[in-house]
């Protein structure tokens, strides 16, 4: 009887603990996103410069490289890893 109850503690805990810590390679990737769409953003507005293009294309392959894993989520979990990291 004690051993059951020492499990369901144990693995609600791990529950708890898994659900409330966020993914930091996701939160890295959301940033890589961000900074990316910035660059962009400015390339939009005027003449890129080399070193302009250099951090485009540098940023787009760091972001394709960390977010890799992320590609094949649903919206469900791609929105709960979000909250999570803007949760801080």
């Amino acid at each position: 009887m004690k051993i059951s109850s020492l499990f369901t503690a144990t693995v609600s805990l791990i529950m708890l603990v898994s659900c409330s810590t966020k993914d930091e390679q996701f939160c890295r990737c959301l940033e890589l996103g961000n900074e990316l769409n910035e660059a962009s953003s400015k390339a939009l507005n005027g003449v890129l410069s080399a070193d302009q293009v250099m951090k485009i294309k540098d940023l787009k392959t760091r972001q394709k490289k960390e977010c890799s894993s992320y590609h094949q989520l649903d919206g469900v979990k791609l929105k709960e890893l979000q909250q999570a990291c803007s949760d801080r």
